[in-house]
C-alpha cells in the first residue's frame, strides 16, 4: 500500500516536484493513513542542504517524530510544531525553538497547498510546491525574514527530493503496526516474570528495547512479539485468564504454542 510522494529539484532556488502515485493528494483513502515524509536537499546557489523526516496522520490532523535539519544559517535543527500557524495536509510549519518571545526563532514552511505546475516523465506525475525557511524578526513572529527559498521554478541545478510513505503505525512501539497488534499498550521489559527469574522452559519480553521474547532454560522455541500479533506473556496471560502462575515464572512452552497456533487454552490445564 506504499505510495511515493517525489520531489525532483531543478531550480536555482531549489526545486520541489512531488511525485505522486494518482490520488495521493486527493480525497483517496490511501491518504488518510499516517504518512512518513522523508526530505533530502541540496541547493549549491544557497549553499545549504536539508534533510529529514516527519510522520502526519490525516485523520487525527496529528504529526509526530518531526526531525529536519539544514545547514543554511550555521545549521538548523527544526523539531517542534509551529505555535503560531497550524499545520495541516497542504502545509507543514516545523520550528527549531519555542519560547515566550521567539525573535530570532527560526522555521520551515513546507507547502503543498500552492502547487506551482504539474509535470509528467518517467511514467509519474510530478507537482511543484514551494519549500521555504524563515527567522522570526519579531516576539510574535507576525514578521519574518525569508532565509532560503524553494520556488517552484524550473531550471537546471540542485536537487530536491520529498518521499512521502504511507506506514502502519505502532503506538506502542512493540515491533507490531496498530493495525495488525492484538494487544495494544505492550509494555517491554513486561511484568512477568514476577518472581524476579524466568522459569525452565519458560517466555516473557524481558530485554528493553527488544521485541524478542528471552527463553529460560530448556525452552525448545524462540519467539517475538512478530509470533504473538504484539502481546506479551502477561497479555496472553490476561486474554486467556491463567491466572498469575504463569505470570510468576513467564509463560511456558504450551502456552506459547497454543497462543501462536491460535488454539484455545484449558485455563485449568496450560
Amino acid at each position: 500500500m506504499n505510495q511515493t510522494i517525489r520531489l525532483n529539484r531543478t531550480a536555482k532556488s531549489l526545486v520541489a516536484t512531488v511525485a505522486l502515485a494518482c490520488a495521493i493528494m486527493t480525497t483517496s483513502t490511501a491518504m488518510a493513513d499516517p504518512v512518513l515524509w522523508q526530505l533530502t536537499a541540496s541547493s549549491p546557489s544557497y549553499g545549504t542542504s536539508m534533510s529529514g523526516s516527519f510522520v502526519y496522520d490525516r485523520n487525527t490532523n496529528s504529526f509526530s517524530d518531526v526531525n529536519i535539519s539544514s545547514t543554511e544559517s550555521g545549521g538548523t535543527h527544526y523539531t517542534i510544531l509551529s505555535p503560531v500557524w497550524a499545520s495541516n495536509s497542504g502545509t507543514f510549519f516545523f520550528f527549531d525553538t519555542i519560547g515566550p518571545d521567539l525573535t530570532g526563532a527560526k522555521f520551515i514552511r513546507i507547502d503543498l497547498a500552492s502547487l506551482g505546475g504539474v509535470l509528467t516523465f518517467d511514467g509519474g506525475t510530478y507537482y511543484l510546491f514551494p519549500i521555504d525557511t524563515y527567522s522570526c524578526t519579531n516576539a510574535d513572529c507576525s514578521s519574518q525574514a525569508i532565509n532560503v527559498s524553494i520556488d517552484p521554478l524550473l531550471s537546471n541545478g540542485d536537487f530536491t527530493e520529498l518521499d512521502g510513505r504511507l506506514i502502519d503505525l505502532d503506538v506502542d512501539h512493540d515491533g507490531v503496526a496498530n493495525a495488525n497488534d492484538l494487544c495494544p499498550g505492550t509494555v517491554i521489559p513486561e511484568a512477568a516474570p514476577t518472581s524476579g527469574r524466568l522459569g525452565h522452559g519458560r517466555h516473557a519480553l524481558t530485554i528493553a528495547g527488544s521485541t524478542d521474547f528471552t527463553g529460560g532454560d530448556a525452552a525448545n522455541a524462540s519467539y517475538s512479539t512478530a509470533d504473538t500479533a504484539g502481546c506479551s506473556c502477561e497479555q496472553i496471560v490476561d486474554v486467556l485468564s491463567l491466572g498469575k502462575g504463569q505470570l510468576k515464572f513467564g509463560c511456558s512452552n504450551s502456552v506459547m504454542e497454543s497462543w501462536v497456533g491460535g488454539l484455545t487454552l484449558d485455563p485449568n490445564n496450560p
